[in-house]
């Protein structure tokens, strides 16, 4: 017992103290998430006023602490901007640009699943497709992917009628509220009927948390990106984008049984 007080006394004080200590938490939480919040629009003003450099800086800080949050799209639509927007300020650096870009991309990317179709998200999509260089853009493809099908059991092991060669597939990785992604369903749906039974052609939802392997594995950034896999499982041909039923048809014909 405390000099000078009495049993009532101290069992008050320390519920207060308790009080006080589970209280600290939500506090703390609160402020964290005012400063963030203070960081995103500091780095926005930034960005808006051309400091790329303050608005990397303070814009990475607060993606730092946001992660992948459902409330994170806006932090990381803006630092993949401005990425972008240095990336093109150094090109004569080639390998600071190339970072630069593919920072940029990863940013954009992770601000389009997040956001799973809200207007950020749409606005990430169609920004990274349109200032992105199509080279940084290309999914996994070529030598070495038939080990990642393989890995994913996605290597085609079924056989037509009377022994026919495996067939290969195409896997159109996309989302429902992607309005290129509605132009190609209909180029798609054309190949099913030509080609279906000789191509297998699967639809990947990005927004779908169970296909977040394949598409990380392959590598996809902004949607429609189309992959064209021979029977062995190797990435011989993509798209991104719409691209029209003529490039989808050129595709098409390297994952034939008589062409692989």
């Amino acid at each position: 017992m405390y000099p000078g007080g009495n049993g009532k006394s101290l069992i008050l004080l320390t519920g207060l103290a308790l009080a006080a200590q589970a209280a600290m938490p939500g506090s703390i939480a609160a402020n964290s998430c005012a400063n963030v919040d203070a960081q995103v629009a500091q780095g926005k003003l930034q960005l808006k006023q051309g400091k790329l450099d303050n608005a990397i800086s303070t814009l990475s800080k607060a993606a730092q602490v946001l992660g992948t949050k459902p409330g994170s799209c806006d932090c990381h639509y803006n630092l993949g901007m401005a990425l972008c927007k240095k990336a093109k300020v150094d090109l004569t650096d080639k390998s600071k640009s190339t970072t630069e870009f593919l920072s940029a991309k990863k940013e954009l990317r992770t601000a389009v699943r997040v956001g799973q179709g809200n207007a950020i998200a749409k606005a990430a999509n169609q920004y990274m497709m349109s200032n992105v260089p199509q080279v940084y853009l290309s999914p996994k493809n070529g030598e070495g992917t038939e080990m990642i099908a393989a890995r994913l059991g996605l290597r085609s092991s079924d056989r037509g009628v009377g022994g026919a060669p495996a067939r290969g597939k195409v896997f159109e990785f996309y989302a429902d509220w992607c309005e290129p992604c509605k132009e190609l369903k209909p180029v798609l749906a054309k190949v099913k009927q030509e080609y279906g039974d000789q191509v297998d052609v699967q639809s990947i939802n990005v927004d779908d948390k169970n296909n977040a392997e394949l598409v990380d594995q392959y590598d996809v950034s902004p949607i429609p990106t189309v992959i064209f896999m021979n029977p062995d499982g190797q990435v011989v041909g993509y798209s991104v984008g719409y691209a029209g039923e003529k490039s989808v048809e050129k595709e098409i014909q390297k994952i034939l049984p008589n062409k692989s």
